[in-house]
Formats: structure tokens, sequence, C-alpha cells
């Protein structure tokens, strides 16, 4: 018997992070073979928590 998917804001905020996350995952493994200090993945995720970057598109 299947699970029906739940029509709460919470799942769909859960779903879009899941889709985000599996999509940085193949971007990391994409990645890979470069093996190249110069990459910044602080760029492409707006910075560590209370580093004062504020990624792309920060003013």
């Amino acid at each position: 018997m299947a699970v029906s998917r739940p029509e709460t804001r919470q799942f769909e905020a859960f779903m879009t992070n899941l889709s985000y996350a599996r999509r940085m995952v193949k971007a990391g493994r994409m990645l890979t073979p470069f093996r190249s200090p110069t990459i910044d993945i602080d760029d492409w995720h707006g910075g560590r928590p209370g580093s004062g970057r504020g990624g792309p598109g920060a003013s």
C-alpha cells in the first residue's frame, strides 16, 4: 500500500531542500576530477554563517 504525499508547506519545503541537496551532490561529483584548490564552494551556497560573506548577488 502506497503512502500518499502530504500536501503541507513544510513537506514542500523539505522536497525543495532535498532537490537542492541532490543537485549539490551532483555538482560536487562533476567537480571531483578537477581537484582544484581554487574552487571556492562558499560562493555556491552563500557563504558560511557569520563569515560576513553574502555569496553571489550579495551587496
